[in-house]
């Protein structure tokens, strides 16, 4: 029989884990919104875009090395699929949002568009760094529990 927490890596996919990153993420394309509302430039600001992906795909692989160390592989991969379908589909929502805001109206097939193109765009740009962060802090935690290894009979 096992006595309590010995041996037993606690579940990682939890709703309020799953809110605090997807948000934390958000808040990234959010910022980067804004500075590209405040920096007006003629034309479209390729290198906010590119800095803001950047810093995406490196707060996310960070994030999911820390769990990788921290929480059992296989929650923590659930768990990150979630957020980046979170944070995928929020981007795609964001285009037509922001253009109804600023004025430019709310278009169906803007949103249709993007669901299909963006949010797979986004969300492949959150899970693979930080699944591949999810594989490495795994790999390299050296508090993992020992497992037995089985009998052979």
């Amino acid at each position: 029989m096992r006595r309590a927490g010995v041996g037993v890596q606690r579940e990682v996919m939890t709703p309020l884990r799953v809110l605090v990153r997807s948000g934390f993420l958000i808040g990234i394309l959010l910022l980067g919104d804004l500075a590209g509302y405040l920096w007006k430039t003629v034309g479209a600001n390729i290198g906010l875009g590119l800095l803001v992906f950047l810093v995406l795909g490196v707060v996310a692989g960070a994030l999911g090395l820390l769990d990788g160390r921290r929480h059992a592989i296989r929650g923590v991969l659930v768990m990150w699929l979630v957020v980046s379908a979170v944070v995928g589909l929020f981007a795609a929502a964001s285009v037509s949002v922001g253009a109804w805001l600023l004025g430019g109206g709310f278009t169906m097939s803007v949103l249709a568009s993007d669901l299909v193109l963006l949010a797979p765009f986004m969300a492949c740009l959150v899970a693979v760094p930080a699944l591949i962060g999810a594989a490495l802090g795994e790999a390299t935690s050296a508090g993992r529990v020992a497992r037995a290894p089985r009998p052979t009979t």
